[in-house]
């Protein structure tokens, strides 16, 4: 499904639904128009893969980001914190349903979030995947 360009967004919801074998219906692409969700401040999305994670516009106004994951080898830490670098501003940002088979690589200098106040992550078993997680923020 495409997200068409909406600068004047401020909340979107985008909700997909899983298959029985846990894939999502609906696969999100995002507009790769410069500015194209420049006011957007929430957004919930989920179930959403590595596909999603490929489009991920920077959105540097968000405060809220919800974000689903599907247990999905194409999501990836890397992917996962260039969607977070993308919105310096966030405050809120829990991200659900990690992967298990996520890889706790090394991806650079830690991400600034000054402004974080409400941090959850859920869904793997794996605690070097958390703590990695934890550490990629400042």
């Amino acid at each position: 499904m495409s997200i068409p360009s909406a600068p004047t967004l401020r909340e979107a919801r985008l909700v997909s639904f899983c298959d029985q074998l846990g894939h999502p219906t609906a696969r999100f692409k995002f507009s790769s128009a410069q500015d194209s969700y420049v006011a957007l401040q929430s957004l919930a999305i989920g179930p959403a893969g590595g596909a999603t994670l490929k489009s991920w516009p920077s959105i540097p106004g968000l405060h809220r980001l919800h974000y689903q994951c599907t247990d999905d080898k194409t999501v990836t830490m890397r992917r996962l914190l260039d969607m977070i670098r993308g919105s310096p501003l966030l405050e809120h940002l829990v991200l659900e349903n990690i992967p298990s088979v996520i890889e706790a690589t090394s991806t650079g200098t830690p991400i600034s979030l000054p402004h974080l106040r409400t941090l959850g992550l859920s869904g793997t078993s794996q605690t070097e995947i958390f703590q990695h997680l934890l550490e990629s923020l400042s």
